[in-house]
């Protein structure tokens, strides 16, 4: 009988015993790319398990979907809770606990330096400058925005979708997002190249902020990056650590008359879906490592926003809200659906209303703990 995740002999295939089926099947059951997701998921935690690949010394994978999947994760706040427990365990028992996979343990901790800078009064004045004269010689549009964020706009850099209703629909599947965080805003000089060399290939981002508080650039794309592997591939060649492309869960509402329209601001970010307060995860529940409960702390917090468990910075699913089931609203959702399909691959999960984050709603749905900051 195999074993979970156990590799099958001369093909480095997995295979899962029921229950590790019955904890994917789970979370949103009607959603094909979610539950692809979740099955890919599963795999890669598999054969890293069991040593089909294998990191380098700094915690890096050959293989980019791994690569990808591991760095996404190392980033989010769920996993930093999880660790943080264990911590708790070891100082409380005077014993390890370690809840997390081992091959975690130092893309988190490389992570956590990267992006808790820190900086001096004198190196966040310096970043700001940096950031406001770029801002102010390629941006059109600048706002100075709450908590010491300033914003720009980049509208010269956005290609404008064929009419509104497909606007909305690239915004609400298609959104992405990059973040430059922490200690590699020092080297302005790298980061200004890869900007300047997004704008000679088309891929410069249609917005970007400098967020005081959290220590980061982002950079925003209304309708997705064109060609991420070269995006990639610039900021490796410049020098640059960069978190992304993400995309922030933002939701469709569809009146009874079949109206549309969304409010992004009522959505969480990238990383709060991925388990920044206030959406954390209840506590793991193992004593140690175990791989089905992992998997299951994976999937639940990844279903919460319908992020795709496989690479947890993009959607698996665009959301709908609709008030009542008229047959205007439900020709205008059926529409939805196609076009969100056909325009971004993603699937389209419909649900009654919600007004903002009714994270009480979301936290007793997901078995998430909703934490005050």
């Amino acid at each position: 009988m195999s074993l979970v995740g156990e590799p099958q002999p001369g093909n480095n295939e997995v295979t899962f015993t029921p229950k590790t089926r019955e904890i994917i099947a789970q979370f949103h059951p009607d959603l094909p790319v979610f539950q692809e997701g979740g099955v890919k998921a599963a795999k890669i935690i598999s054969k890293i398990d069991h040593g089909i690949v294998m990191p380098d010394k700094a915690g890096h994978f050959d293989d980019p979907d791994v690569d990808q999947f591991v760095w996404q994760y190392a980033t989010a706040g769920f996993i930093n809770r999880i660790y943080a427990d264990s911590r708790r365990l070891l100082n409380r028992f005077n014993y390890a606990a370690p809840c997390l996979p081992q091959w975690l343990h130092k893309p988190m901790m490389a992570s956590n330096k990267q992006l808790n800078a820190n900086f001096k009064a004198s190196e966040h004045q310096q970043i700001e400058m940096n950031f406001l004269r770029y801002g102010e010689k390629f941006g059109v549009e600048k706002k100075d925005t709450h908590r010491g964020q300033v914003y720009f706009k980049f509208p010269q850099f956005r290609e404008r979708g064929p009419d509104g209703f497909l606007d909305m629909i690239d915004f609400v599947s298609k959104n992405a997002k990059i973040y430059i965080d922490g200690r590699q805003l020092l080297t302005w000089g790298n980061v200004e190249q890869f900007l300047l060399s997004l704008q000679k290939h088309g891929l410069h981002p249609n917005g970007g902020k400098y967020n005081f508080a959290a220590e980061r650039a982002v950079f925003y794309y209304h309708s997705g990056v064109k060609d991420k592997a070269l995006l990639l591939k610039l900021a490796k060649e410049a020098g640059v650590h960069m978190r992304g492309p993400a995309q922030d869960p933002v939701h469709l509402n569809v009146n009874k008359e079949g109206f549309v329209s969304f409010d992004a601001t009522r959505d969480p970010s990238n990383d709060e879906s991925l388990g920044r307060h206030p959406y954390n995860e209840k506590p793991y529940k193992a004593m140690g490592y175990e791989f089905n409960e992992f998997l299951r702390v994976l999937l639940q917090q990844t279903a919460a926003f319908c992020k795709n468990p496989a690479v947890p910075y993009e959607l698996a699913a665009a959301r709908v809200t609709w008030p009542q089931a008229t047959d205007k609203a439900r020709r205008a959702v059926d529409y939805i659906k196609q076009a969100v399909k056909a325009r971004s691959g993603v699937d389209t999960l419909v649900s009654k209303p919600w007004s903002g984050l009714d994270t009480d709603k979301v936290a007793e749905q997901y078995g998430l703990d909703n934490e005050e900051s």
